[in-house]
């Protein structure tokens, strides 16, 4: 099941594929993810690692990156 629309990164709504991760019994048992194929920004959630703190480490990588061209 998809819920988030749009890429956190770049907002694009018809390239970006987001997944809700599944229950069982009320309990999470699968992650959300999700995979944008215009900026290339994946998530796979994580309780140590949030969206947000993904968000930045991607912006982080793509400005050392386009840097270093």
């Amino acid at each position: 099941m998809m819920y988030m629309n749009e890429c956190p990164i770049c907002g694009e709504e018809e390239k970006w594929h987001f997944w809700e991760g599944d229950y069982e019994d009320n309990i999470k048992i699968s992650p959300d993810e999700g995979w944008c194929e215009k900026c290339g920004f994946s998530y796979y959630e994580h309780c140590q690692h949030p969206l947000f703190e993904q968000i930045e480490k991607f912006k982080s990588q793509n400005t050392r990156e386009q840097n270093n061209e």
